[in-house]
Parts: C-alpha cells; structure tokens; sequence
C-alpha cells in the first residue's frame, strides 16, 4: 500500500502522478453535488431533494435511514464541497446574512466592514450565486476538487522533497552525481547507456552499435522509434526497464545483478509480454468467430 501511495504522489514533487481513484471518483461525485447546489430546479435535483433532503438545502442533508449507493457517494463529498462555497452578492434575497458565507470573516470587525464596503450592488435584477472558492473561474471543477482532497489528505507528506526544492531554488548545491560510480552527473543517458554496466548491457545484447552517437536519451529514443525495427524498440525498452530497476536495487538494497543476468531477464519478460498478446489476439478472434456464426456472418477482423 506505501508503494501505491508513492506512485500517486505528483510529479512536481517527485511522484509518477498517478490517479488515487478513491479520490477521483469522490471528485466526479462532488459535480453531481454541486449541480443540486446551482441547478436545484433540474429534474435529478428535485428527485434527490424530494427523497432525502425536502426540508432542507443540500447543505444540511443528512445521510438517511436507508440510502441508495448514489447518495452514499454524494453525501461523502458534503463537508468537502461546503467549504469551498461563498456567494458572490447580487440582489441578496437568497443569502442569509448571518448562515451563509458571503464574506471570508465570521464577526463585524473593521476588516469585515472594509470587505461589506468592497461588495458592488448590483443596478440590475441579478440572482446571487454560489462561487467555488477553489478555482478562479469559480465553477468547480473536477480537477479542483481531485487537487484539493489530495491536499487534505496529505498535510506534511513529501516533506522531504519540498525542501530539497526550496534548496534547490535557494542555489543550495545538491549532490546530483550518480549513485553508483559517484563520478558523474545522474542522467538518464548516462544510466542507461553510457555507464559501464549498462555499455555492457547493450554490447551482449547485440545492440551496442546502435547505441553511438548520441548526446542525449531523447536522441536515442527518437532514433529507435522512427528507424528501427518495432522488435528492436520493444528489446530495448525492456533492458532499460531491467537497468532502472537493478539501479534501485544498487541504491536502496545494496545489490545489482550481473550484465548477462539483466539481458537474460529482459528477453524473458519480453518473450512473456509477446506471449500474453498473441494469446489475448488470438481469444478475441475466436470470441468474434462466436460472434460472427451467431449473426450468421462470416468474421471479419475489421467489423
């Protein structure tokens, strides 16, 4: 489970940026939430209103005594999507002066004067309006939403990593050299292709040659992509998986594997990654074979 936390850690501080879906389906929930809350006029809004909350705004809904999965998933985002609620003031006859949050401070002091005195009143019959405190457009969003759950659920995570930015943008000098030979700079070029056991590497697996040339991973990948056999991309795709993870292993377990064993590995989980497509193309021509007798068709790859 840590591990899965990490992937879904952003890629601005570190991560690989992946979804948590838990938090990006309440994010998808949390719309429906917010259109009952500005569209309460809607068909679905007066369904839902009329079975859980008739006396009540969507705000002050409770959970119920026996709610359908729906509503289960729309209540969880209540709390959450309240708090990023504010009216934006146009002829006042839908805000409660003292319950709803129309300004950003809960007592009269001289700072909320100065907010009540920045309000502009409207010379036209305009409805007030509910704002979403977390986007500037002030319409949420799901992405807004997605963002600010994470944020909450990671107060003081990747504290770390924050800080050897905060270095980093203060010219701290960082030791960027690679971890194993403590020579040179860590770059994916100099990981994968040019450090000695990755140069092994690339020689055993006949793909050396290939190899010369470049200053840059970019470059290599361009190269393979646009020129080279589609065997061949799949080949080396798989070795650099292979370095990378026996990089880690160096770095954080204290043990690699040897130059033949990291080539043999990745013809291995080549030929098992081959294999697994064949056989799933060769299912589903036999399920669209199914199909086709079925319609009294002949099968055809193309419908």
């Amino acid at each position: 489970m840590e591990i899965l936390e990490k992937l879904c850690v952003p890629k601005s501080e570190g991560g690989m940026g992946f979804k948590r879906l838990r938090v990006f389906n309440l994010a998808l929930l949390g719309k429906q939430a917010w259109r009952f809350l500005v569209h309460p006029n809607v068909l679905v809004s007066q369904i839902f209103k009329a079975k859980y909350y008739p006396n009540f705004s969507f705000s002050k809904a409770s959970f119920g005594s026996n709610p359908s999965l729906i509503w289960r998933g729309i209540h969880e985002t209540q709390n959450l999507i309240c708090s990023g609620l504010k009216y934006t003031v146009g002829n006042g006859e839908s805000i409660s002066i003292w319950r709803d949050f129309w300004i950003f401070d809960e007592l009269f002091g001289e700072e909320i004067r100065r907010h009540i005195l920045r309000i502009s009143i409207s010379n036209k019959t305009v409805s007030d309006r509910l704002a979403w405190l977390f986007e500037d457009r002030s319409i949420y969003t799901v992405k807004s939403y997605y963002k600010r759950l994470s944020n909450v659920a990671e107060v003081g995570h990747n504290i770390l990593w924050k800080h050897l930015v905060n270095l980093a943008a203060r010219r701290v000098t960082l030791d960027s050299r690679c971890r194993i030979c403590h020579l040179n700079e860590e770059t994916l070029m100099h990981t994968l292709i040019d450090y000695g056991i990755a140069n092994d590497c690339w020689s055993v697996a006949n793909l050396g040659m290939m190899l010369r040339g470049f200053s840059s991973f970019k470059e290599v990948l361009l190269h393979f992509f646009e020129n080279d056999s589609t065997d061949n991309c799949n080949y080396m795709a798989m070795i650099c998986w292979q370095l990378w993870k026996n990089r880690n292993s160096i770095v954080w377990k204290n043990f690699g594997m040897t130059t033949r064993s990291i080539v043999n590995l990745a013809g291995r989980k080549l030929y098992e990654w081959s294999s697994s497509r064949v056989n799933l193309t060769v299912k589903l021509l036999k399920q669209q074979k199914e199909w086709g007798k079925q319609a009294g068709q002949n099968p055809s790859l193309e419908s």
